[in-house]
Formats: structure tokens, C-alpha cells, sequence
């Protein structure tokens, strides 16, 4: 059986103090949205962060390259689109996509200059020549034990004989 409505009606007080509860419940829950969107948006940066610092990490000095290469746009400063086709030692053609800049402070805008190449195994090929056209001295120790690079003026290198090969 249905009741007859309640004849008084609502206290005005109760009324604004609900909305009051909504407007906070609302404000909250926004609040709480925007901050997992932030930590969402955050636990991205910090992951391509990591894969750009793994790439770099993990890079093929090459002294054959030309370019520097990388296999993945992911987490780069994409400059533009490429049209350049890198050959590989076997001969195969892979078609590069785009030119980008490497995320490091390590390097100057020159030597930090990439092209994105998605067919390529290694995560990224350094190219010895980009590095040396942009001032950096790049010393490979015997037996592969170490590479370092160096800044322009930041090395000095004495020789006590002449060398065996000179080019």
C-alpha cells in the first residue's frame, strides 16, 4: 500500500547541507581522478625514461655507421620524417621512419641526433663518425674491457711510439 507523501516540506538546512556533501564527494573524487591521471602520466614518463636510459645503456658503439640508429621512437624527440634507407652488413635495406633526438644531457645537440630505423635487432647503433663530427674523442680500451667519450679538450693523448696504421 502506498503512503500519502509527507505533507511538510524539506528543511531548507538539510537540503543545502546535502548538496554541501555532494559538492565536497564531487570535489574529492575529481581530486582523486586528477592524481591517479598524474601518476599514471608519471610511472609513463619514468618507464620510457628507463627504456631510453636501457637503449642508451646498451647501445652498439659502431664505426661503420654513419647515422646513429635506434629501433624504437618510444620516448624520443621526433624532428621530423626520413626518407634515408640504411643497408646492413648482409646487405639487407631497412627503410628508416623518422629523425629524432636522443633524451640525454650527456651529448650535444648534434651528436645527440638519431634516425629512427624499426628493423634493426640492436636497440641503438652509435655512430662513431657523429660522435667525432660533433668534437667528442671516443678511446677504445684492449680487449674490449672499455669505451669512453670524450668532450672536445676534456682528454689528452700522448703516444710513446709512432703509430702501426695511420689513416
Amino acid at each position: 500500500m502506498l503512503e500519502p507523501p509527507d505533507p511538510k516540506p524539506p528543511d531548507p538546512a538539510h537540503i543545502v547541507e546535502s548538496a554541501a556533501r555532494l559538492i565536497v564527494a564531487s570535489a574529492f573524487s575529481k581530486r582523486a581522478r586528477r592524481r591517479k591521471r598524474i601518476k599514471a602520466r608519471h610511472e609513463h614518463d619514468q618507464e620510457e625514461a628507463h627504456a631510453i636510459e636501457e637503449a642508451i645503456t646498451q647501445a652498439m658503439l659502431d664505426s661503420g655507421a654513419s647515422k646513429t640508429c635506434v629501433n624504437s621512437r618510444r620516448g624520443l624527440q621526433l624532428t621530423g620524417t626520413s626518407n634515408k634507407v640504411v643497408v646492413t652488413a648482409n646487405g639487407t635495406e631497412l627503410p628508416a621512419s623518422n629523425t629524432a633526438l636522443l633524451n640525454t644531457t650527456a651529448l650535444s645537440k648534434g651528436a645527440r641526433e638519431a634516425i629512427v630505423v624499426p628493423g634493426i635487432q640492436q636497440k641503438a647503433l652509435w655512430s662513431v663518425a657523429t660522435l667525432a663530427d660533433n668534437g667528442y674523442t671516443v678511446i677504445f680500451s684492449p680487449g674490449q674491457q672499455d669505451i669512453a667519450i670524450h668532450r672536445e679538450n676534456n682528454v689528452d693523448i700522448s703516444q710513446n711510439a709512432k703509430p702501426v696504421l695511420q689513416g
